[in-house]
């Protein structure tokens, strides 16, 4: 299951939630769910037409696992090859389901901005979700 961007709108503003609910919502922000890494590498070689690493690959080395996973992508740490420097990079990997989820992510993040505008608070939000 993929967490939303709308998770995170909320994150940033979970001042407004009691603790308990203000720390499950923080993790959205670098500790949410790894996409498995055969759908990383799917991911990956649509973009660039080659593995990760490997012979032919990008990378001398990619890291299978990611350092941090936020809603919408997650990061690896990968090692140039030689030839381009052979520095440690971060390589930041958009999550596959993120293309299908951002209609309804900005839907719910209009209904989010109306709700305090018109529920919540008495200050205007409604009009940074423009039109």
């Amino acid at each position: 299951m993929y967490i939303s961007f709308t998770g995170q709108a909320i994150a940033s503003n979970a001042a407004v939630l009691p603790p308990a609910m203000q720390a499950k919502f923080a993790k959205l922000f670098d500790d949410a769910a790894q996409v498995p890494l055969s759908e990383v590498m799917k991911v990956f070689e649509s973009q660039f037409h080659r593995p990760p690493s490997g012979p032919g690959g990008v990378f001398e080395y990619f890291d299978p696992v990611a350092v941090a996973s936020a809603s919408i992508a997650q990061v690896h740490r990968a090692k140039l090859r030689e030839e381009d420097g052979g520095n440690w990079v971060a390589v930041k990997i958009q999550k596959p389901e993120v293309g299908k989820q951002v209609n309804l992510d900005l839907a719910m993040f209009r209904f989010v901005m109306w709700a305090y505008e018109n529920l919540v608070f008495d200050v205007k939000a409604y009009f940074v979700v423009g039109e």
